[in-house]
């Protein structure tokens, strides 16, 4: 099974609730969108919390998600946008990946990826090769 039918079968499992499947949909493309982010804007915090941004909007809408046969480029095209928005906001970092706001509704399930896909990112900052830029 190659790479993109690995993707796409996690892409199903996240759809269908599973957590896991974010978590290796996390661990397949960081790399390549956060790269793809830092060429956009310049900004390594901005890549990094947007995309995390995208995918605990994807974890929130994860029943209503459509099917796609190219998941990485579905996410580039949802990285592309939630950047272009804070950006042109003019609020540089996403307000709900800097902390949870108040008053926000979701499940307890929902502030725990929230609070996994926080870990991730930190844990990725401590490899090896991860540029501070």
């Amino acid at each position: 099974m190659n790479g993109n039918l690995h993707t796409q079968e996690y892409w199903r499992q996240l759809r269908d609730g599973n957590t896991d499947a974010l978590s290796a949909l996390y661990q397949l493309h960081y790399v390549g969108l956060i790269n793809y982010g830092v060429k956009l804007a310049g900004d390594r915090d901005l890549a990094n919390d947007c995309f995390t941004a995208v995918l605990l909007e994807l974890w929130e809408k994860r029943h209503k998600l459509p099917e796609v046969t190219n998941v990485r480029s579905y996410l580039i095209t949802c990285l592309h946008r939630r950047m272009l928005h804070e950006i042109e906001s003019g609020k540089g970092v996403p307000t709900a990946i800097c902390r949870w706001p108040a008053g926000r509704n979701g499940s307890g399930r929902t502030r725990n990826i929230y609070l996994l896909l926080r870990a991730m990112m930190s844990l990725q900052k401590l490899l090896p090769g991860h540029s501070a830029s």
